[in-house]
């Protein structure tokens, strides 16, 4: 009989989890040119809140709403938006920018993205179901207040030891 460390488990636990929250928060892909190098890829929609001043260059603080790809206006938000940092460069599509977001999806943790956000950004990690996990995140604008992010998670990196 095979055995099966606590760290194989943990890990196979957290896939597994990854996995079932993706499919329950449905799977549309921002960049239909750019493919997917994980099954676990998820997609939302952001609207940043309406006060959001036109984007300047310097320190910055922005919010909003999460919601699933593709629902309909006024749909109940599935989370919350918060992003801080420096933008360079305002002209740029989404705003080039260095920064750390946060991507909080309502009862299943927070997805963290950091770097140089100008369409794309690197996943630093997270919590609940998304804790350890790592890949990318492509942003594409869809309008002057909001813009659809695709979690591209590719790795879990192990969180426990044997």
């Amino acid at each position: 009989m095979e055995r099966i460390n606590r760290a194989q488990l943990l890990k196979a636990s957290i896939a597994a989890a990854v996995t079932a929250t993706v499919l329950s928060l449905g799977i549309v892909h921002a960049q239909s040119d750019k493919p997917v190098a994980s099954p676990w890829a998820m997609t939302v929609d952001v609207t940043l809140d309406p006060s959001a001043a036109a984007p300047t260059t310097g320190p910055f603080y922005t919010s909003g709403m999460v919601q699933r790809s593709g629902a309909a206006a006024g749909a109940a938000p599935m989370g919350f938006y918060r992003s801080w940092g420096w933008r360079f460069d305002p002209t740029r599509t989404m705003g080039g920018s260095v920064a750390t977001s946060s991507f909080e999806i309502l009862g299943q943790g927070e997805i963290v993205v950091s770097g140089l956000q100008d369409e794309r950004g690197t996943i630093t990690g997270g919590t609940g179901n998304f804790r350890a996990v790592g890949g990318q995140a492509d942003m594409v604008a869809t309008g002057p207040n909001s813009f659809r992010v695709t979690f591209d998670i590719t790795s879990h990196r192990n969180v426990g030891s044997n």
